[in-house]
Order: C-alpha cells, then structure tokens, then sequence
C-alpha cells in the first residue's frame, strides 16, 4: 500500500500480492544468475568480458559542446 491517507475509500491491505511478486523477482533474478543468461547482453561481445564498442573519455570541449553550452 502507498499513501493510503489520500484514498477517497477504504484500501485493503495486499501482502500476498506483494508476495507473490517479490518471489517472482527473485526467482527471476536468482534463475538468471544461476544460469549465466545475465551476461547475454548486447554490450559485450558473446562469452568475453569485452565491450563491442571501447569507452571513450569526452573532452571538456566535447561535453560542452554536446550539452549545448557555448
């Protein structure tokens, strides 16, 4: 429940929804992690550690520029 003070009537209280869902996040985040399927990403290349695209650092100049100050 949030903010049920501005309710215009009454709010019934839900844990078990509230249950369910949070046992759903975490099956989905644990059955994840177990299975490796959080590394299948499209940042990295498949199997490495990798980035497909190297980071740059920007500039000054550059973020200036990029922000639209003169």
């Amino acid at each position: 429940m949030v903010n049920p003070q501005s309710a215009s009537d009454r709010v019934a209280p839900t844990p078990l929804p509230m249950l369910l869902a949070m046992l759903k996040i975490v099956r989905n985040v644990g059955g994840s992690r177990l299975g490796g399927t959080y590394r299948q990403n499209p940042f990295f290349k498949a199997g490495t550690d990798e980035p497909i695209v190297p980071p740059q650092m920007l500039t000054a100049a550059q973020r200036q520029a990029l922000r639209g100050a003169p």
